[in-house]
């Protein structure tokens, strides 16, 4: 994988078969980034807050993504509904 200025050299010096592999280099590793998204199974090194923050939304949407987390968020919530019904 050449930089801008390698394949700038390369461009000039008529060296079009070095610019042919490195775009493809270039289009593989964006293909596997890809792949792996959009599977799950792409790792990165990202914290948990990171990901989800410190808000109502990010807790929605970790509760969304999570299974287990949802049926604990399921099972409390109509815990307390029972609860504070029982209060009224």
């Amino acid at each position: 994988m050449l930089d801008g200025s390698a394949e700038a050299k390369a461009f000039d010096d008529k060296e079009y078969v070095k610019l042919h592999q490195s775009t493809l280099r270039k289009v593989d590793c964006l293909q596997t980034i890809l792949e792996r998204t959009a599977s799950g199974s792409l790792k990165n090194n990202s914290k948990f807050y990171d990901i989800y923050g410190i808000s109502p939304q990010g807790i929605a949407e970790m509760i969304k993504d999570n299974w287990l987390i949802g049926l604990l968020w399921t099972g409390i919530t109509l815990i307390l509904g029972g609860y504070i019904g029982s209060l009224f």
